[in-house]
């Protein structure tokens, strides 16, 4: 029973991909991860004790240079995984999305390996699009991405429904999470918002690397201020209210976790896919947009208050978040996995 997992390049991709791998690891399936070099995977992968093999792989870029630099490093990476799937002679090859991704499932293809491809975001990723023609299965975490999904949902919702935690009697907890890199902008309307705001609920922010500075002369008090955290999915668990960007993996995790969402989604993304995937969570009234172009410190405070401020609209939101989870997502996926064995 041998499984190559490949994707990565950003923790989107990375952390369903990893979730999976130490899934089946667990499960006594042997397990090649296959990532790119410089890129999170190949820190964070070989901590978990799964077998990791790096490839230089680079994005595709945007002059001619860059895409000639591109198809060059693709085609020696391509040469060099089939060589590793040749050695370790995998029943099935599951990609994630990314460039390592692209390169080590054109190479299964070439070899008549199957291969399973996993969309986590509404809008189908560059690579992932450019593999489905050969797939032999393409599974998704939104409806109506590919004509031939298989919609199985993702398998950070399988982790973060553990934590899933009784409603407490206690002050009522807003985070807002503004990923690891943050965002100058909102970083600067949420500290605006600190100040305005009524102070009868508990405020955390995850402002992301290099953005703390923006609270400096903010009004801080009952506020918990984080630049980064390895502790996302307990804070997830202990919030009444989340405001996030539009990150799939992120949704859902708070979606498995039942969290009412208010969903900034970045406009600087591949073909606005955050807010396709926004969309799907407001479609199902488990969560209000608001864009980043017309976002001011009191259209958040209103937003933010309008649901921690009412229960019944809380819970039913919060009941609407949960019904969107796929907290089966790990044994669809194996189930899965489990027809090329």
């Amino acid at each position: 029973m041998r499984v190559v997992i490949s994707g990565g390049g950003t923790g989107g991709h990375l952390f369903p991909a990893l979730t999976i791998a130490l899934y089946l690891k667990n499960k006594g399936y042997d397990v090649l991860y296959i990532g790119a070099k410089r890129r999170i995977e190949e820190k964070v992968v070989p901590k978990c004790g799964i077998e990791f093999m790096a490839i230089d792989v680079i994005g595709l870029g945007k002059s001619i240079f860059d895409k000639f630099k591109f198809m060059t490093k693709q085609v020696k990476a391509i040469k060099e995984i089939k060589s590793i799937l040749k050695e370790f002679k995998p029943n099935v090859v599951v990609g994630w999305g990314g460039y390592a991704s692209f390169a080590t499932l054109t190479a299964a293809n070439m070899l008549k390996i199957p291969t399973i491809i996993h969309e986590q975001n509404a809008v189908m990723g560059r690579a992932n699009k450019l593999l489905t023609y050969k797939a032999d299965k393409v599974l998704t975490c939104f409806p109506k991405v590919h004509a031939k999904e298989i919609v199985v949902g993702n398998p950070r919702a399988s982790e973060a429904f553990k934590l899933k935690m009784k409603p407490r009697n206690r002050i009522k907890k807003v985070l807002l999470v503004m990923g690891s890199q943050g965002s100058s902008t909102v970083n600067k309307i949420i500290s605006d918002y600190l100040d305005i705001r009524n102070n009868h609920y508990l405020v955390s922010i995850i402002c992301g690397k290099g953005h703390i500075d923006i609270y400096k002369g903010a009004n801080l008090d009952g506020v918990e201020l984080i630049e980064f955290t390895n502790k996302s999915l307990q804070l997830f668990a202990e919030s009444d209210l989340v405001v996030t960007r539009g990150g799939a993996t992120t949704l859902a995790e708070l979606s498995a976790l039942g969290k009412p969402l208010i969903i900034i989604p970045s406009p600087y993304v591949y073909k606005n896919h955050q807010y396709y995937n926004a969309l799907y969570y407001k479609k199902n009234k488990a969560a209000i947009i608001l864009k980043e172009d017309d976002l001011t410190s009191e259209k958040l405070r209103e937003s933010i208050e309008e649901i921690i401020n009412f229960n019944f609209k809380r819970e039913l939101m919060s009941n609407n978040s949960e019904n969107c989870a796929f907290v089966d997502a790990n044994e669809k996926i194996l189930r899965i996995i489990d027809m090329y064995i």
